[in-house]
């Protein structure tokens, strides 16, 4: 996949982040927080988030200019806005691209990270407030893509995982991607943007790992009927039935597809078992490598059957 459209050149924020403690919940750090600072509060102040080493909630509404760490690009720019905000006053949204010619035009808003970063998470709230086929946007991690984002009522929390090292991180808004010559019909109270909001770096040794307990209570047999919960498994890496639940799979038997009834799947290739990420526990269920060199269309499906 190709980098963002209008990609920005980025250089080494000279603000870096330092490993100091959170900055005290009425004061607001934008840039990155060196020892010993204290902004004076905003109209709405916010606070750093326990653990994190950056955080930017934009309410010095300094953006772009003063931000160092963040760069705007393309045909038109992001902007500090007070439309709507995760939390405090300000956040950060794409520009109004809609034109009568339908001319495919996008934007760009990029995050540098410091070349000391020691890995971990950076995490965000936004508000993709787009839908195709009038807009959409992609969100790349050093010109590589990693995912889209659309569809949205309202504020999400979402976590990209960040190596050590200085990166860019880029959400890039396109107004008719396609691009059409005509539209359908727009929704009367389409939003038509995105809105970033409570940006901050969690490292790697500051993000809380859930202990896992010695016991798992997991179905003895899963079967289409109900699972009997009456019984429990020790597993490589047990995760806990959620409280109420009268059926529940984090695949740490190994089973799947083999011995997990309730799931089955199809296609050209199968999903399968995989310890390459979980959200709890060692293992989940994952699609196929569908790429091939001769661009082929390819499709695979996993289902779960519910009990009568």
């Amino acid at each position: 996949t190709s980098s963002p459209t209008n990609a920005p050149t980025t250089s080494s924020p000279t603000n870096a982040p330092s490993m100091t403690p959170s900055v005290a919940a009425t004061t607001v750090v934008t840039g990155s927080p060196t020892s010993g600072d204290t902004v004076e509060a905003t109209v709405a102040p916010t606070s750093m988030p326990p653990g994190a080493i950056y955080y930017d909630g934009f309410e010095q509404g300094t953006f772009p200019e003063g931000d160092d760490e963040w760069t705007t690009t393309g045909d038109a720019l992001w902007e500090l806005t007070s439309e709507r905000a995760a939390s405090g006053v300000y956040s950060i949204r794409s520009p109004i691209l809609q034109n009568e010619e339908l001319t495919k035009l996008s934007s760009n808003v990029t995050m540098t990270t410091n070349p000391n970063w020691a890995g971990g998470k950076l995490v965000y709230s936004v508000l993709a407030a787009v839908n195709m086929p009038f807009d959409n946007c992609f969100y790349y991690v050093d010109g590589e893509v990693m995912g889209n984002l659309a569809d949205m009522t309202q504020f999400e929390t979402q976590e990209i995982e960040v190596d050590p090292g200085r990166h860019t991180i880029t959400w890039s808004y396109t107004f008719n991607p396609i691009p059409l010559p005509a539209f359908p019909p727009m929704p009367g109270n389409r939003i038509a943007a995105v809105i970033i909001d409570d940006v901050y770096l969690m490292p790697i040794d500051a993000i809380p790992v859930t202990p896992s307990p010695t016991v798992a209570v997991v179905p003895t047999a899963l079967s289409t009927g109900s699972p009997t919960l009456t019984s429990t498994v020790t597993t490589v890496a047990p995760t806990s039935i959620p409280q109420g639940a009268i059926y529940y799979d984090g695949f740490e038997q190994g089973t799947f597809p083999e011995g997990d009834d309730e799931w089955t799947t199809t296609g050209d290739a199968s999903w399968e078992l995989t310890s390459e990420r979980a959200a709890s526990g060692v293992y989940s269920i994952r699609s196929p490598d569908l790429s091939n060199e001769e661009l082929t269309t390819l499709r695979s499906s996993v289902t779960m059957t519910t009990n009568p």
